[in-house]
């Protein structure tokens, strides 16, 4: 009876306000309204509406039969037919839920959620979406900034709070009330330009930076370009593991999907979903994600990270949304939050990127897309404030304009001739402290000069190989405006046991920072180790040096992009180490720790070596080259040459040598590195024991980085002809150990890997190692380290099976988010 009185009434109002037509409700079978479900006339496509929050549906049209189709996602399609008389008719309709086999996976009616066709029908038209946008070109607007949070005891005993606490005073602006410091802050102006599939082009035409711009995230759209579209969604400086879309074709194995909330916003009808991972993994992620009912295309996402692969924050969440223009769906924000805790610090970084004005007929010109992704001019970084606040979207927040107006106050101050002089004199003052530990440092900031004289610390060096040897060390720096740069250091020493005077220097000039190109110069007199990548314990065996007066040019430049060569010339004086005295102590550990015996001799060669980056990828900065690499991998071929005669050299070799390395994802189940090389000395004329080829005897614990060295040979291998050496080392980031229950919580993570070397000089000598191994990253003293066991096995020529267990320590290079191997 009430669904009936509720019809008259509604009948009434609608005939009042809409005129003649079809109205009714949309039922479930338990009498509960279906929102948005879809009402066409059969037949006839301009005759179609939706239903609203209540089910509630109206259709104005003329007097006459006609057949209704009525659908939603979820529920069995019905069609009734309606004759339409001169009054308006109500037609209310009951549809029964669809028992569809989804993918491969069967939901049972009862319990099925809507959101899975959703879904179902957003992957299927994700190519359609992606592609409607062949090519643009927009302006951006970037705006990044990061805190610091610190908790601040005054009554605190421990001094090197107490310390810490004062550095970060006197360096960033304080919020007295919160704790929290404005750290770091940038805004970016700049023109984006894409072509489908996923050619991109950014030019920077203005920068503002104040801190430091590599605690940042996102100062450049290079940093995280995805699509929700894509199957994975690549955070490359972010996480190890690429993220999994709400949208890829493995959606429903990976995903749970709840249709949260039904509504219109601007007149566009919105499925809200929550989406949840099956499973607790590091290539998942939770949250939001809203589709529009017609087109299926995806008009915001809202998804956080939590641990996992993770490089250096403990959360990451990150937002994209787009508005309807020019009957698309154009990106118009995208956000990022970020957080890391430290003891009694916490750091959180947000930014906002606006997209606006774009361009859908862009007409570029012929190779306008390359390895050069990005550009930036040199006036980007000199523009003033009014600029800066004619193009912003919104005005800055109070908060924001007080850190840059005291940012800018304190450049001014800074930048003062008087207060530089005042820095610069505290700078220059000669302490004990310095002397005794930090070293005496002078600098002329007109100049752009630095030079420093090494500690009384610096100046003992205690693990020489023939004793203790003392002396002081010094370096000398320049920068010229165009980044050119100078570069020396050297140091001469005395050893305490024999009296000897041994040391060196060495000159570097970059003159042209775009392609790297330096030349340097160099000489010292001093021991020398004949095997540098030999077991550390080898580093103490007197049979391993050889006393080296060695005088040196070199040049490195780029040739094109990713093309690197690499020349150098070196002049050698080489004599035994017999005539020194040693300690003893070592004795008691290695046996046979005798200096090998040689007739002194000159050697002067030449290595010239070509390095090519496949596909190397770079932003172009007003004197420099940001290279932000590959995909592709490295190649290199070595060619060095021993000369005889020549300047009195008594040498007569030639070697060359080949290898190839490369990084690259295999998705979610985790990173991939591979390193192999090969070569042979051509000419062996007069080829001397220093100058052969070594293959590293292995360290009795230590797990050696496994991609240039091998975990169980025996013994140092030094060839001449021909050998084969290959790794290969896997990084599961969590694919497979983060779905057993419990062991999860651990945060390890799984590593494999295995090597080859190949010595047909010495009885086809064949060597393969296989090892398998568990990671955990820690946070020790604000640093990401990983430490690792493992288990390897080996099997070579005499030797059918042999293993063990070793460990490693490895700490993040939080520059370039990278690991040793």
């Amino acid at each position: 009876m009430k669904y009936l009185l509720a019809l008259i009434f509604y009948c009434f109002l609608t005939n009042l306000s809409y005129g003649q037509g079809i109205a009714g409700y949309i039922y479930d079978s338990n009498n509960q309204p279906i929102p948005s479900a879809r009402v066409q006339v059969k037949f006839n496509e301009d005759l179609n509406t939706v239903s609203d929050m209540n089910g509630k549906y109206f259709i104005r049209t003329e007097p006459g039969v006609y057949e209704l189709v009525i659908s939603s996602i979820g529920f069995e399609s019905q069609t009734v037919k309606v004759t339409l008389a001169n009054t308006n008719v109500a037609q209310n309709v009951w549809l029964q839920p669809s028992d569809k086999e989804l993918d491969g996976m069967v939901v049972k009616s009862k319990n099925r959620d809507p959101a899975y066709e959703i879904i179902k029908e957003a992957i299927k038209r994700k190519k359609i979406n992606k592609r409607s946008l062949e090519a643009y070109s927009c302006e951006a607007y970037i705006k990044a900034s990061e805190e610091l949070e610190k908790k601040v005891s005054p009554k605190s005993n421990d001094p090197e709070d107490n310390d810490r606490s004062a550095k970060i005073e006197s360096n960033f602006e304080t919020n007295l009330d919160t704790g929290a410091v404005k750290n770091n802050f940038a805004e970016i102006k700049l023109t984006l330009d894409f072509q489908y599939p996923n050619k991109t082009k950014e030019t920077r035409h203005a920068v503002k930076i104040y801190g430091n711009q590599y605690a940042l995230f996102y100062t450049t759209t290079t940093d995280a370009r995805f699509s929700i579209y894509d199957n994975l969604i690549n955070l490359k400086k972010v996480t190890e593991t690429p993220i999994i879309s709400p949208l890829s074709q493995s959606a429903i194995a990976s995903y749970k999907f709840k249709l949260d909330s039904v509504g219109f916003y601007n007149d566009v009808l919105l499925y809200k979903i929550k989406v949840t991972p099956r499973k607790k993994g590091n290539a998942t992620a939770s949250g939001y994600i809203y589709i529009q009912d017609s087109s299926f295309a995806v008009t915001h996402y809202d998804l956080t990270l939590k641990g996992g692969n993770l490089y250096k924050y403990d959360e990451f969440h990150f937002t994209q949304s787009y508005d309807f223009a020019d009957s698309l769906w154009l990106l118009s924000e995208q956000t990022f939050h970020y957080s890391v805790k430290n003891r009694k610090e916490k750091k959180a970084g947000y930014t906002v990127a606006q997209f606006s004005n774009y361009n859908l007929t862009p007409n570029f010109p012929k190779r306008y897309f390359n390895n050069e992704l990005g550009s930036t001019s040199e006036e980007a970084y000199e523009k003033d404030s009014s600029y800066w606040e004619s193009i912003r979207p919104a005005p800055l927040s109070i908060e924001e304009q007080l850190f840059i107006r005291k940012r800018d106050s304190l450049f001014a101050i800074q930048n003062s001739e008087v207060y530089l002089d005042s820095i610069d004199s505290v700078f220059n003052k000669v302490t004990l402290l310095k002397i005794a530990y930090d070293g005496i440092d002078h600098r002329n900031r007109d100049k752009k000069l630095q030079w420093g004289l090494g500690s009384i610390w610096d100046m003992v060096e205690p693990f020489e190989i023939a004793g203790v040897r003392v002396g002081p060390n010094y370096y000398v720096f320049k920068r010229w405006e165009n980044q050119k740069t100078f570069w020396s250091a050297g140091n001469v020493d005395m050893g305490v046991r024999n009296g000897d005077i041994k040391g060196g220097g060495s000159i570097r000039y970059t003159y042209n920072p775009f392609k790297l190109g330096s030349i340097s110069a160099g000489g010292s007199h001093n021991f020398r180790l004949i095997n540098r990548y030999d077991a550390y314990l080898n580093y103490v065996r007197r049979s391993n040096y050889i006393e080296d007066s060695h005088y040196h040019l070199g040049h490195r430049t780029e040739i094109f992009n990713g093309l690197y060569s690499n020349i150098n010339i070196n002049l050698h004086d080489r004599r035994p180490i017999g005539k020194y005295k040693f300690g003893d102590w070592i004795d008691r550990i290695l046996e046979d720790n005798e200096p090998i015996v040689f007739n002194r001799y000159q050697s002067l060669q030449t290595i010239f070596q070509l390095d090519y980056v496949i596909g190397q990828q770079y932003l172009r900065e007003p004197h420099r080259k940001v290279v932000l690499g590959s995909k592709g991998p490295t190649v290199y071929a070595y060619y060095e040459k021993g000369w005889n005669g020549l300047l009195g050299s008594d040498i007569d070799y030639d070697y060359i040598g080949f290898g190839v390395r490369q990084t690259f994802s295999l998705g979610t189940m985790g990173t991939s590195k591979y390193f192999a090389k090969t070569g042979r000395f051509l000419n062996t004329r007069d080829l001397r024991y220093v100058d052969q080829k070594f293959f590293r005897q292995s360290d009795r614990w230590l797990f050696s980085n496994a991609l240039y060295s091998f975990q169980l040979l025996q013994e140092n291998y030094p060839t001449e002809e021909w050998y084969f050496e290959g790794h290969y080392i896997h990084h599961f980031n969590g694919a497979l150990i983060n779905f057993i229950p419990l062991v999860k919580k651990l945060k390890i993570q799984l590593l494999a890997g295995g090597g080859a070397l190949y010595l047909p000089e010495y009885d086809d000598f064949n060597y393969q190692e296989l090892y398998f191994g568990v990671e955990r990253v820690n946070k020790i003293l604000r640093r990401r380290v990983r430490i690792g066991l493992y288990y390897i096995m080996a099997r070579y020529s005499d030797v059918p099976f042999d293993h063990t267990f070793k460990f490693s320590v490895d700490i993040l290079n939080e520059r370039r988010n990278t690991w040793n191997f």
